[in-house]
């Protein structure tokens, strides 16, 4: 949180508009979001192993697309997964 706040600085120090959540890393957002019960409850998750491996997948594939690595080689169970979580989420 501490280089979220100095990130926040930073950029209000420049004149952009930066709320805190905005300052915050990918996988930082994951972390808060999996900590809040009704968040899980309302996402179906049962357990609390389950987000975890979602934040896993999540972030592996957010890494290879930010990295310009083969995801269409390495990633597709994650994107399968993903995309059946999703489906179910939506009631498909």
């Amino acid at each position: 949180m501490e280089k979220a706040r100095q990130l926040q600085a930073e950029r209000q120090r420049r004149g952009l508009p930066a709320d805190v959540l905005d300052c915050l890393q990918f996988s930082d957002k994951l972390q808060v979001a999996i900590q809040e019960r009704e968040f899980l409850e309302a996402l179906g998750f049962g357990s609390a192993g389950a987000p975890k491996k979602v934040v896993k997948d999540l972030e592996s594939l957010r890494n290879n697309l930010a990295h310009g690595q083969d995801v269409t080689s390495h990633d597709w169970p994650q994107i399968a997964r993903l995309a059946r979580r999703v489906q179910q989420l939506y009631g498909g």
